[in-house]
C-alpha cells in the first residue's frame, strides 16, 4: 500500500501475477490473499482504514480497494468527499463506472484517529492497548479530549 521505496506497490503486484500466471494455469484462478506489511509507517493507519471501508462496498472487492489505497489518502478521501469522478477514474483501473459506485457507497468509520495513536504511541503506549481502547473513543470529541479520555482507559486497564 506504500511506494515508500520508490517502488510502485501497483506495478509489483502485477509482476509478481503475470510470473505466477506464466508458472501455472492453475495459479491463475487460486485465491489471493494481500498482506498488509510495513505497519511502522507514517499513514499506515489511514491507508489500512481505506482499505478497509473500500472493501465494505459490494462489488469492489481486494484488487481495487489496493490499487485505490495505494494512492495518496487524503486526496482519495477528498475526492470522494467532493465528488470528483475525474480524479477518482484517473486511478488506474477504476474507471467512471466505479468512481461512482465508491463516491455512492463509501462509509468511512467514524474516528480518525492517527493523530491520536501517534501521541500515545510517543507517550510510550503499545499499539495492542490503544487499539483495544480506539472503539471506546468518542469520535465526536476533539484531539485534546480524546486522549483525556484514552488515558483514563488506558490507566483503568493496568
Amino acid at each position: 500500500m506504500s511506494g515508500s521505496e520508490g517502488r510502485n506497490p501497483i506495478e509489483d503486484y502485477k509482476i509478481i501475477r503475470e510470473e505466477l500466471d506464466s508458472y501455472s494455469d492453475k495459479l491463475q484462478n487460486k485465491k489471493e490473499i494481500i498482506v498488509a506489511n510495513k505497519k511502522d509507517l507514517p499513514g499506515f493507519t489511514d491507508n489500512l482504514q481505506l482499505f478497509k471501508d473500500l472493501m465494505n462496498i459490494k462489488g469492489i472487492g481486494c484488487k481495487f480497494s489496493f490499487y485505490i489505497s495505494s494512492n495518496n489518502v487524503n486526496a482519495v478521501k477528498m475526492a470522494i468527499k467532493n465528488k470528483d469522478i475525474e480524479y477518482l477514474s484517473s486511478i488506474p483501473h477504476i474507471g467512471e463506472k466505479m468512481a461512482l459506485k465508491i463516491i455512492s457507497a463509501y462509509k468511512p468509520k467514524k474516528i480518525d484517529n492517527i493523530d491520536l495513536i501517534e501521541t500515545l504511541l510517543t507517550l510510550g503506549y503499545l499499539k495492542k492497548d490503544i487499539y483495544e481502547i480506539l472503539d471506546k473513543i468518542d469520535p465526536n470529541d476533539n484531539l485534546n479530549e480524546q486522549i483525556k479520555q484514552s488515558l483514563k482507559l488506558l490507566s483503568e486497564r493496568k
